[in-house]
């Protein structure tokens, strides 16, 4: 929730239970250009005044506010908790919020804090990710390491920083960038797979999607090529379903979804095919559509696409694969991206032809 550098989403709704929860929850609403606090941001109804020059969301009962050049924080009732004196501040998330400070050349230098407002990590590094499985992920220049809460080295500053993303540990082991391929490596910084995939998703279950470069001659639906195909690997870094599907999700309860030719399988962790969702037509033609929207990310740094009918093919944000868009809605928290809210983005999406794809409001590009 809280990678922030130098420098996605889709779901229909269920039901109302998303905006059931957003209801109950404290929103940053605009007045005379300033920022106050609310529940029903349409109706304008202020809880907290109008009196912040910027302001984004609650998360674990604070939200980061500026006066003037400075960011501080505040709680519900509106008292502040955390002085303003950072030069920049996101949400809080598992305990600790990212903030910056100016470094050389007027960039952020980022570094984080505990809900007391102490410094935990002091503000040095060109890019800082989240607190994830007692680790951390820093860059200094174009590498990225590892380091733990107490701000010590774990895994040094070796791996290739790779379109401004952040890395987190998920289930044991983090995806990691060396000449422009991902390898897997445990949290002793152990490598378990080489550096060959053009992919990579997050492991899940004990399996991580995965994705070689292949030559097929599949296309997308403004003409480009198709250029990888998708498998699995295990804890150990084997193969264990080999790359030869066109997208894939997670796995769930022990079962992934897997395209192919307009096929919908879903297939167990051997790679045998448990059930077809959906069969692709006679001619085993994929219809695709797509849709490009440019624009600023919203204040909550979140983008969420709600979507039926059909399914997504290709998911990105200024060129960046996004992943598990297998099921609808599609969560986004753009700042594991490297990208700040405010900023410029452009989200492209490629789904079935006759899917319905949607923007939560709220949580789209602005």
């Amino acid at each position: 929730m809280k990678k922030h550098l130098l420098i996605l989403f889709i779901a229909l709704l269920f039901g109302t239970s998303l905006f059931a929860q957003d209801e109950h929850k404290l929103k940053p609403i605009r007045k005379d250009y300033k920022y106050g606090y609310g529940y029903d941001a349409n109706g304008g109804i202020f809880s907290i005044p109008p009196k912040y020059d910027d302001a984004l969301y609650f998360e674990e009962g604070l939200a980061p506010v500026k006066t003037g050049e400075k960011w501080g924080f505040i709680n519900e009732q509106g008292v502040t908790v955390i002085p303003f004196k950072f030069d920049y501040a996101n949400i809080f998330g598992n305990g600790y919020a990212t903030v910056g400070m100016n470094g050389a050349n007027g960039q952020y230098k980022y570094g984080l804090i505990n809900k007391s407002g102490a410094v935990v990590i002091p503000c040095k590094y060109d890019g800082i990710g989240d607190v994830a499985e007692g680790l951390i992920s820093v860059v200094v220049g174009d590498k990225l390491g590892f380091i733990n809460t107490k701000g010590a080295v774990v895994i040094p500053m070796k791996f290739d920083f790779k379109s401004g993303q952040m890395v987190d540990f998920a289930g044991g082991f983090a995806r990691v960038v060396v000449e422009k391929k991902y390898e897997f490596i445990d949290k002793t910084g152990k490598v378990i797979t080489a550096p060959k995939y053009s992919s990579a998703a997050d492991f899940t279950e004990g399996m991580a999607a995965v994705a070689i470069d292949t030559s097929w001659n599949k296309h997308t639906s403004d003409g480009t090529k198709e250029t990888i195909a998708w498998g699995f690997i295990n804890t150990t870094g084997k193969e264990a379903i080999p790359c030869r599907y066109e997208n894939v999700g997670n796995f769930e309860k022990g079962v992934a979804k897997a395209y192919l030719d307009g096929n919908v399988l879903s297939i167990d962790k051997s790679g045998k095919v448990v059930d077809t969702l959906t069969r692709a037509p006679r001619k085993r033609v994929l219809v695709l559509d797509s849709t490009v929207t440019s624009g600023r990310i919203n204040k909550m740094g979140r983008i969420t696409v709600t979507y039926n009918g059909g399914f997504i093919q290709k998911f990105t944000i200024n060129d960046t694969p996004v992943y598990n868009t297998s099921t609808s809605p599609i969560n986004v928290d753009t700042k594991k991206l490297g990208l700040k809210p405010g900023s410029k983005a452009t989200v492209k999406i490629i789904y079935t032809k006759g899917t319905h794809v949607k923007f939560m409001q709220g949580q789209g590009i602005e």
